[in-house]
């Protein structure tokens, strides 16, 4: 426990540098946008007229949330393929480190860089909020939180991915996987409407797919007031979990 922790924090302390970049990022995208929030509060009272308060609140979040996967997976993609291109592993698993452990800690590194990140850019959102939508915050606090699990699950399957192949290659299927799993609903209503069994097939190529969409249609109905299906959540993290023991098992029978 205490090297898969080690190797967790080593991995962290080895993107501190990115994740100090794009805080401040987060931190100047805040001030950028400071003065349309003040514009926001002079408006409020006319948005909460119209009803638009809560569909703002929602984009505040999604955005927040897909910032942050977009870096993730540029951040994440090659925690373990560096290792292993230069060999490093080795000096690592000759300490003695177990290869569960190795693969425990970059699982472990990963996710603490990718929620750092998260965590930067959702507090930036909900200071926003804070300032200009309070009736939405507890609504959107939960949203939030509802949000890290989708960050979690694909940095932890490109840290998955990037054991087994160079780390471009599990950067660019950890792209396409975060935009299919943000489409694949509505590519399955367009197949559906174009041929039966287009429908069928994008139906069946969904079962494997991260969903992404149904997450963020349950953190949007929450903050609307709406009833949400905590389903997409548990199938979220049936996945991270199965990621997770297939990762550390197979890494075990791994050459390096």
């Amino acid at each position: 426990m205490t090297a898969t922790v080690t190797l967790a924090f080593n991995l962290f302390l080895r993107q501190r540098r990115r994740i100090a970049f794009w805080v401040l990022a987060a931190v100047c995208l805040g001030l950028t946008v400071l003065p349309f929030v003040f514009v926001l509060i002079q408006r409020t009272d006319a948005l909460r007229e119209e009803g638009m308060t809560a569909e703002l609140a929602v984009s505040g979040c999604g955005q927040a949330a897909v910032f942050a996967l977009l870096l993730a997976v540029g951040l994440c993609q090659g925690s373990v393929s560096q290792d292993l291109t230069r060999s490093t592993v080795h000096l690592v698993l000759a300490r003695p480190v177990s290869r569960k452990q190795y693969m425990a800690g970059m699982f472990l590194g990963s996710v603490m860089t990718s929620v750092s990140l998260y965590a930067s850019f959702g507090l930036a959102c909900f200071l926003g909020m804070a300032a200009a939508l309070r009736e939405h915050l507890p609504e959107a606090m939960l949203s939030l939180i509802i949000l890290s699990i989708p960050v979690i699950l694909l940095t932890l399957l490109v840290t998955l991915l990037s054991a087994w192949m160079p780390g471009s290659v599990a950067g660019i299927i950890g792209y396409t996987s975060f935009v299919f799993g943000l489409l694949s609903g509505a590519l399955e209503r367009v197949a559906s409407g174009l041929h039966p069994f287009w429908g069928t097939l994008i139906r069946g190529a969904n079962l494997l797919s991260l969903r992404l969409d149904r997450v963020f249609g349950m953190a949007g109905a929450i903050i609307r007031g709406e009833s949400a299906s905590w389903w997409p959540m548990a199938w979220e993290v049936g996945y991270a979990l199965v990621i997770l023991v297939a990762g550390v098992m197979l890494f075990e029978r791994r050459k390096v």
